[in-house]
């Protein structure tokens, strides 16, 4: 996972520098037949996507074709930003972002909703330290990984937005939990599983039925699952740290290699592969080729198998939602 000032999260949208607070109007690409097909789903559909930025939370919504700040951290009486922006995640219906805030002099973290359409945040809970944000298919309730106590030992939680509590799903020694994603049903939660190196990375599933975790793949991570939930899409580095784009079912089986790079460094994978909601495409990061620290977005068509990078301004999706 990557992480600076210009690419911000391990999942996070990156637009180009120098955004003017409000909006920011970008040129039409040409020759882009995927773009173009996204574009014209939004005229009947909401689909965006979003930047999470140190400093700010962006949407770059693909009928308006700019991205838009819809949050902005305020500077201190120093001048200076006391805070960061640590990451986000549209919910389903791409109306709301949860988000977390870390500052850096409490050493605490904040996690926070923002009501897209008029501004306004709402404080859920504050905290030592928070990653992996995924809202349920219904909007309610949000995962998150979080410590739970000095051992440093962390765990996987559900926060409930109508109860306004918190709870713990499960909670996994010597290992580190990342990224977990909610099934369409939101029945099951794919986490990964990784020592504390990160070298090892375990695809699992917890069923918050019968509150038990299964392997789904002995190696794999940034796991996302289709909007019909019957195929999940996940990353693997290779020993020599090339990776590739897999598609599995959530039994485990029919697991396919849908892209393969054949090297490291520039163009290569470097993100969360991204389901459209209509299941037709996936968006991930490549490297970007004149800017070696920076990630462009990439989409593949998964009916034609064809992939495409897409425009300058949607360097990198950290989610991508909305409705069908």
């Amino acid at each position: 996972m990557i992480r600076s000032r210009a690419l911000l999260s391990a999942v996070g949208l990156v637009v180009t520098t120098g955004i003017a607070a409000g909006q920011c109007h970008a040129e039409q690409p040409v020759n882009s037949p995927i773009y173009e097909s996204l574009r014209q789903k939004t005229k009947t559909h909401t689909w965006r996507t979003l930047l999470v930025d140190s400093e700010r939370l962006v949407l770059f919504d693909f009928g308006l074709h700019e991205p838009t700040i819809v949050y902005q951290l305020q500077r201190g009486p120093s001048g200076y930003y006391e805070a960061d922006v640590e990451g986000g995640a549209l919910s389903p219906d791409a109306s709301r972002i949860v988000f977390s805030q870390k500052d850096d002099k409490l050493r605490k973290t904040d996690l926070d909703v923002l009501n897209i359409s008029n501004r306004s945040v709402n404080h859920l809970l504050k905290t030592g330290e928070i990653d992996g944000l995924a809202w349920s298919p219904d909007g309610q309730q949000i995962a998150y990984v979080d410590k739970v106590d000095r051992d440093a030992q962390l765990a996987m939680h559900v926060y409930d937005l109508r109860t306004k509590q918190s709870r713990v799903l499960l909670r996994e020694n010597h290992y580190v939990i990342t990224s977990q994603a909610w099934s369409p049903d939101g029945h099951q939660l794919v986490y990964g599983l990784s020592q504390e190196d990160g070298r090892v990375q375990t695809l699992m599933i917890y069923d918050l039925v019968s509150k038990t975790s299964r392997q789904l793949a002995a190696s794999g991570k940034w796991a996302t699952w289709s909007p019909n939930g019957d195929r999940i899409a996940y990353l693997v580095f290779d020993e020599k740290g090339i990776a590739s784009i897999h598609l599995i079912n959530p039994d485990g089986r029919r697991e396919i290699t849908l892209l393969q790079d054949t090297a490291t460094g520039v163009n290569a994978i470097a993100s969360t592969a991204l389901w459209s909601p209509d299941g037709a495409y996936l968006l991930y990061g490549r490297v970007h080729p004149q800017e070696p620290e920076g990630v462009r977005s990439h989409a593949f068509a998964l009916v034609t198998n064809r992939e495409e990078a897409l425009p300058e301004e949607i360097l990198w999706a950290h989610s991508f939602a909305g409705r069908k």
